[in-house]
């Protein structure tokens, strides 16, 4: 949820890449959802998510806003990932 959303936001803060990148996060989650469904054929593991939190953090702390104020550039990833871990 957190990839999609993150998409959507850098598509509307002109991030292409960021975009892109987002999109790969999210079509790996959902690789994993298939093949993670019973009878289950991949696991994720703690490696795996520790992987994908660092590559969403990472992606947060590559989003810098165009046009927008300075303080969404570090408001809107917290409420972003911060969600998706509750």
């Amino acid at each position: 949820m957190a990839a999609a959303f993150f998409m959507l936001v850098t598509l509307d803060a002109q991030q292409p890449l960021l975009s892109q990148y987002s999109v790969v996060v999210l079509g790996i989650c959902f690789g994993l959802y298939f093949y993670n469904s019973p009878p289950a054929q991949l696991f994720l593991g703690d490696s795996g998510a520790q992987s994908l939190g660092l590559i969403m953090a990472a992606l947060a702390i590559s989003y810098i806003p165009r046009d927008a104020y300075q303080t969404s550039s570090w408001f809107i990833p917290i409420l972003l990932l911060g969600r998706a871990n509750l």
